[in-house]
């Protein structure tokens, strides 16, 4: 029984194995047009029919036949080609398995037999939804999907079912869109659909890791707020949850897996050092699960992180600075170079912030204004307000700090940042340092009671927006702890003070010497009792040893807490170097003697020239003593301590003396007054149109007690002089502007002087002034009208032509010639045979204007303009311009006469082509009158002869012929 088995088993096999070789496609296509075609071999097998069966109950039904028509290769004898139309009847192909029927070409015997699974189609998959590395339902979709049983599939040990698997032996499977539970997992996946062809494998990826947002905890050293490593928890979809297949990188660091902490499909937590990444910005996170990275990009945040901000005073605000991390932008990509011009590549370029608008910094409910920043400080200007613990928050380009920061700003904090000690003055810098006399000093944790409020010095005083507070320390104080309390009640910082010996010249000594005290601050006790010395030095490399007149400790100190020592100080003035020795104390200081003072000054009763001044601390050497009076140094006649002569000058006028002695000013100036005596007055020169200069002359003169006026008789107009000025005590220099327009009948006036408004009688002056002059002239296309500043002119080509003979006036008005220079011109040409309107420039012209020649010809209606410009009517002339009378390179005489003075240039000269034109023409005219004059008499003469002799012949016919006898005119009457 068990051979029979076997030998049947065989049989199948070899029947199956013939079959197979027999019926072996050269190609089989199932795309093709929703055709299946088979090319076989003429000689092989070849399909006729497909019968698909799917199990149903104890029994496999045939659901689907295809037949095959079959026909010779037209190109190739040798092969047959045998089709069926899949025309819809794609979505039925599914099922266990394939029976067909073949017909041999080589002899027609047929085979029915299962299809081999060489023969199966494959799958085409036209796309797939990926399933959750949780693990989910998918659907594949495609053709040729499934052929075999619905039994469930087995990958890398994971099982994967159809969901429709109860609908597989049913017509209502949809085998087109086949649908799978898939189980959870990551990455890539190998997938096989047909369980006839094991060869075959799809690939089916997981979802891509989706992160939806994040969280970032900051850790901070308690102990200094420094940055440690911080955690960084994301949330989001398909993580896996596999430490080993997950890959974290933040921006270019692949994240090492020992810093991973956590993974699960929804949540990944891990460590990262957050203090490596300086730049506020935002950083691109990638992860990839199982080789799959994250397809959206997610940015994470770092932020600013504040780790210190100082306070700024309530009452004005100021500037806060911000100490801390990532407080700036990252800078921008290096831009590429640009090929830049000369003048813009030297040019120098200034550093702009042009990103400052993306900072905003906001302290408590006020916004402090951007003003700068480096990656580890921000600067910014707060106004003024009050708070304290006031929450602060940075946002740089919408990126905002730690919400959860320990750091808050409290207004009005004081914080000492230096000080300086001057003396016994001590001078503390920083900030919110209160109000003058209202903040106070703690010394060594008391409060310090200032010695006097009688003395400025000793108040607390505050400056400079808080930032600068003094105060004066008692004099007996060594070392000591300091701080300030302000009036809101917060103390600052403690600063240690360590004192050194001071001195202090209280009173000055006089030049003729005397006893004076010194005041000695913070002498340390072991030193109170010796004998303190002081070493004057000299400018001469001398010094004096002073030992003081005190040979014990006083009894009592001063207000301030200084000890005062007498000494004698020696004859002397200016100010002194010494060195100052008490114990084994030592410091360098300085004294100066008392300024010069003056207490009155008289004029010797028995010479009036001569001055006497008497004060104190004058010194006693010439040398040594400057004595200033009128701008003038004095030279003294005799000079003591006390007093000091001087012998009086012209040139001197009431003012101050000024005494300088080894430096030192004397702080009070005496005025000593002298009456003026006037002279004279005289012309500094001829006037112009706008003016001149008068001069005054006497004795002491002064403008404290002068204030000159002019007024003249031809006019009575009074012109003032208020730009008079001192030249020395005898000479007044007056800038006299005449008014108005200018009159030529004004021309060489007498003038008188007013001082303080009363007439000089005996000082009168005659005023000259200078003849006009010509520069250049235009033509004008417009009639100008009296005191017209502003006119429509015309020009020839050449007007910047002088003419060489002005009288020399130009050397003596310079500031009278001013040209118009910002007029448009337009070639406008004079005729000679016509003449013209001309504009003529030059300066000291008066209305009304005399007369005006150009060229010997009168230039009529000439009317005053300006003081530098006039016009006039060219009347048409027959004057040659090469004429040798009136010719200078065809340049006429311009001629303008005013108040009976006259000047003027060779400038004019009219059109050129017209000129030669008209020249031409009067040589024509004389020729033709010269023919004229020979053509008259000759048509004359010839008819005057040629009429005589007529007459001379009829009178002689007459006499000859009959008929014309008087008988015959008689015998005519009768008839």
């Amino acid at each position: 029984m068990v051979k029979l088995l076997f030998s049947i088993i065989f049989t199948l096999f070899f029947i199956d194995s013939i079959y197979s070789q027999y019926v072996s496609p050269l190609r089989i296509n199932y795309y093709l047009n929703d055709n299946i075609t088979i090319v076989t071999n003429v000689t092989k097998f070849y399909f006729t029919k497909w019968s698909l069966l799917r199990h149903v109950g104890e029994r496999n039904d045939i659901r689907l036949v295809l037949d095959f028509t079959c026909n010779l290769n037209s190109t190739n004898n040798e092969e047959r080609i045998c089709t069926t139309s899949m025309a819809g009847k794609m979505a039925q192909l599914y099922g266990e398995d394939w029976y067909c029927n073949a017909i041999s070409g080589a002899n027609g015997q047929t085979y029915s037999n299962h299809l081999p699974d060489s023969l199966y189609p494959f799958p085409i998959i036209y796309n797939y939804t990926k399933p959750s590395t949780q693990g989910s339902i998918i659907t594949v979709s495609g053709e040729y999907l499934r052929f075999g049983t619905g039994n469930p599939f087995n990958i890398g040990g994971m099982t994967v079912n159809m969901t429709d698997r109860d609908q597989f032996y049913t017509d209502k499977f949809d085998s087109n869109n086949i649908r799978f539970d898939f189980p959870s997992g990551c990455g890539t996946v190998l997938f096989n659909l047909n369980e006839h062809i094991s060869t075959f494998n799809t690939n089916i990826q997981y979802q891509n890791p989706k992160i939806k947002n994040s969280t970032i905890t900051f850790n901070f050293d308690s102990s200094n707020n420094i940055e440690k490593l911080s955690k960084i928890q994301l949330n989001g979809d398909n993580f896996c949850n596999d430490i080993s297949l997950v890959n974290i990188t933040i921006g270019n660091e692949l994240i090492n897996s020992n810093d991973i902490i956590s993974v699960d499909h929804g949540e990944i937590e891990f460590n990262f050092n957050s203090s490596k990444q300086i730049y506020t910005e935002n950083i691109p996170i990638t992860i990839t699960s199982g080789g799959t990275p994250t397809l959206d990009k997610y940015l994470i945040s770092f932020g600013p992180i504040i780790n210190s901000i100082n306070s700024v005073p309530t009452s004005t605000g100021g500037i806060v600075t911000i100490n801390g991390k990532r407080l700036k932008l990252p800078p921008p990509p290096p831009a590429a170079p640009l090929q830049l011009s000369t003048s813009s590549s030297s040019s120098s370029s200034t550093s702009i912030d042009i990103d400052s608008d993306k900072y905003k910094i906001k302290i408590g409910n006020q916004y402090c204004k951007y003003i700068k920043s480096t990656i580890n400080e921000l600067t910014c200007n707060l106004p003024n307000g009050s708070g304290d613990n006031l929450p602060i928050t940075i946002t740089i380009n919408d990126i905002s700090s730690n919400s959860n920061s320990q750091i808050t700003f409290t207004y009005g904090i004081p914080i000492i940042e230096s000080f300086k000690i001057n003396g016994n003055i001590v001078e503390l810098y920083g900030s919110s340092f209160g109000e003058t006399n209202k903040t106070l000093i703690l010394i060594n944790d008391k409060i310090h009671q200032t010695p006097s409020l009688i003395d400025q010095e000793d108040i607390v005083q505050v400056f400079n927006n808080e930032s600068m507070l003094t105060f004066k320390l008692s004099g007996n104080l060594v070392n000591a702890n300091i701080s300030i309390k302000t009036p809101n009640l917060k103390q600052s910082n403690i600063i240690q003070l360590e004192t050194k010996l001071f001195v202090k010249s209280i009173s000055s000594p006089k030049t003729i010497g005397s006893i004076n005290p010194l005041q000695f601050y913070f002498v340390n006790s072991t030193n109170e009792n010796s004998i303190p010395t002081i070493t004057i030095f000299n400018n001469n490399s001398t010094k004096i040893v002073v030992e003081s007149n005190t040979t014990s400790k006083p009894n009592s100190t001063s207000y301030d807490g200084s000890i005062p020592y007498q000494f004698q100080f020696p004859r002397g003035c200016g100010k002194k170097s010494i060195l100052v020795e008490i114990g084994n104390q030592i410091v360098n200081s300085t004294f100066s003697y008392s300024p010069p003072i003056t207490m009155y000054c008289n004029k010797s009763e028995t010479d009036s020239m001569l001055m006497n001044c008497f004060g104190d601390n004058f010194g006693n050497g010439e040398h040594s003593t400057i004595i200033t009076f009128s701008n003038q140094t004095v030279s003294t006649i005799s000079l003591n301590d006390t007093m000091f002569s001087f012998k009086l000058k012209e040139s001197y006028y009431k003012s101050n003396l000024h005494i300088n002695v080894c430096g030192i000013d004397s702080l009070i100036d005496y005025e000593i007054k002298l009456d003026s005596l006037l002279k004279s007055i005289t012309l500094f020169d001829k006037f112009n149109t706008s003016g001149g200069f008068i001069l005054i002359n006497g004795d002491y003169l002064s403008l404290d007690n002068i204030k000159p006026s002019f007024k003249c008789s031809a006019d009575n107009t009074t012109y003032s002089s208020n730009q008079c000025k001192l030249i020395n005590g005898t000479e007044i220099k007056c800038l006299v502007s005449s008014s108005g327009s200018g009159d030529s009948t004004k021309f060489n006036k007498t003038c008188s002087l007013y001082l303080n408004g009363i007439e000089q009688i005996d000082k009168n002056i005659q005023i000259f002034y200078y003849s006009p002059f010509v520069l250049n002239f235009t033509t004008t296309t417009t009639t100008t009208t009296t005191y017209t500043t502003t006119t429509t002119i015309s020009t020839i080509n050449d007007t910047s032509i002088i003419g060489s003979n002005n009288n020399n006036n130009n050397n003596n008005n310079n500031n009278n010639n001013k040209i118009l220079s910002s007029t448009t011109f337009k070639r406008i040409p004079i005729y000679k045979s016509k003449g013209g309107q001309v504009l003529i420039f030059g300066g000291n012209f008066y209305d009304p204007i005399e007369s005006v020649t150009i060229g010997g010809v009168n230039c009529i209606n000439p009317i005053f303009i300006d003081y530098d410009k006039l016009s006039c009517n060219l009347l048409p002339s027959k004057i040659k311009s090469n004429s040798d009378s009136h010719s200078n390179n065809l340049l006429l005489y311009v001629n303008v006469t005013v108040g009976g003075q006259s000047g003027g240039a060779n400038i004019f000269k009219y059109d050129i082509d017209e000129l030669s034109e008209n020249e031409n023409n009067d040589n024509d005219n004389e020729s033709e009158n010269k023919r004229l004059r020979w053509l008259v008499p000759a048509i004359i003469i010839p008819i005057v002869f040629v009429i005589g002799g007529l007459s001379v012949l009829a009178f002689i016919f007459k006499k000859k012929l009959p008929c014309f006898s008087k008988n015959n005119n008689n015998e005519l009457k009768n008839k």
